[in-house]
C-alpha cells in the first residue's frame, strides 16, 4: 500500500509542476471570488479564526486602531475589508503573486452588506484603493516578498500562506524588521498535502520522499515541508518569543499508524509531530 501511495503521488507532484510550469500559480483556493457567496464566507471564517486565537494568545489585546499586515491574502482582499470593519488604523498586504487586484467591485459591495454599517467606512476604504488613492488600504505585490518596505506593524496576519515560502528564515526576519517590538503575530499553517484528491485518503503525502526527489519536483507554491518545530525555532532565532503552537486539525488516534507508514525516514521522529495537519502559530516580537 505504501509503495502505491509513493507513486500517486510522485505522478500529481509530476503533473502540478507541468501545470505551474504552464499556468503559474493562479489557484491557491479550490473556488473563485466570482462565487461571491462562499468566497464571502471563506474570508469572514478565515477572519473569525484569527480573531478567536488572538483572544486566546493575547486576552486584552484590543485590535482597534492598530496597524495590520498580511501575508499572503491569495484570491482576494475580503479579510482586509472585514478587518478595517473592526477598526484597525490600516491594512496593507503583501503577496507574490496578483491574484486578487481584478476581483470586482461587487464581491466588496456585497461583503460590505454583511458588516456592522456603525463606524464602518471599508468599502469606502477599498473604492479608493480600486480607483488608485492613497489610503489606509494597501495591496502590494512583489515577486520578491520584500518586507522591508513595511515598518511599525502592530500585528501580522496570515492564513495557509508560511507553508508556502521557499525560505521561511528570510520571511520571518523580514517580519522582525518590519514589526514594533511587542507585537503579535496569528498564522494558521496547512501542514499536509494539499492536491484535494490525495489529502483525504493520504494527508502524508508530501512526507513520502527524500528531499533530493522532492526537490525534483518543485514548483512556485509547493508546500516547503517544514513541521512545528522548525516553525518554532525559526522564530526563535530571529527573536521572537512566547511561541504557541495550536492544533487545529489532528490525524485520529486509532489512524495515525497506518496513515505514517511509508512516511520517510527524516519526518518518523517524534518531534516533528506529524499527526499535526494543520495549526495557527501565534508568536510576539522580542
Amino acid at each position: 500500500m505504501p509503495i502505491i501511495l509513493f507513486l500517486e503521488g510522485l505522478l500529481i507532484l509530476f503533473l502540478n509542476k507541468i501545470r505551474y510550469s504552464i499556468f503559474g500559480y493562479n489557484k491557491p483556493r479550490d473556488f473563485s471570488s466570482q462565487d461571491i457567496e462562499q468566497a464571502i464566507r471563506y474570508d469572514k471564517q478565515v477572519v473569525n479564526g484569527w480573531i478567536k486565537y488572538l483572544k486566546k494568545y493575547a486576552p486584552d489585546y484590543d485590535l482597534k486602531d492598530k496597524k495590520v499586515l498580511e501575508l499572503g491574502p491569495g484570491n482576494d482582499l475580503g479579510t482586509g475589508m472585514i478587518l478595517l470593519s473592526h477598526k484597525i488604523d490600516s491594512y496593507k498586504a503583501l503577496d507574490a503573486n496578483d491574484l486578487a487586484s481584478d476581483v470586482p467591485i461587487k464581491f466588496y459591495n456585497n461583503l460590505a452588506k454583511t458588516l456592522p454599517e456603525e463606524n464602518n467606512n471599508s468599502l469606502e476604504q477599498i473604492k479608493k484603493w480600486k480607483n488608485g488613492q492613497m489610503n489606509k488600504f494597501k495591496y502590494i505585490v512583489d515577486k520578491n516578498f520584500d518586507l522591508s518596505i513595511f515598518s511599525d506593524i502592530d500585528i501580522v496576519f496570515s492564513q495557509a500562506a508560511f507553508e508556502h515560502f521557499d525560505n521561511v528564515s528570510k520571511v520571518v526576519k523580514g517580519l522582525s524588521q518590519a514589526t514594533k517590538k511587542g507585537s503579535i503575530l496569528i498564522a494558521e499553517i496547512d501542514l499536509k498535502t494539499h492536491t484535494g484528491f490525495l489529502v483525504k485518503h493520504d494527508p502524508l503525502n508530501i512526507y513520502r520522499y527524500p528531499k533530493f526527489i522532492y526537490n525534483l519536483f518543485k514548483f512556485p507554491g509547493i508546500p516547503n515541508r517544514l513541521r512545528p518545530n522548525e516553525y518554532i525555532n525559526i522564530f526563535k532565532q530571529n527573536g521572537w518569543k512566547n511561541i504557541q503552537v495550536y492544533p487545529l486539525e489532528i490525524i485520529p488516534e486509532k489512524e495515525f499508524k497506518d496513515k505514517k507508514k511509508g512516511v520517510n525516514k527524516s519526518f518518523q521522529n517524534s518531534e516533528s509531530q506529524m499527526q499535526y495537519l494543520s495549526i495557527t502559530l501565534c508568536a510576539t516580537r522580542s
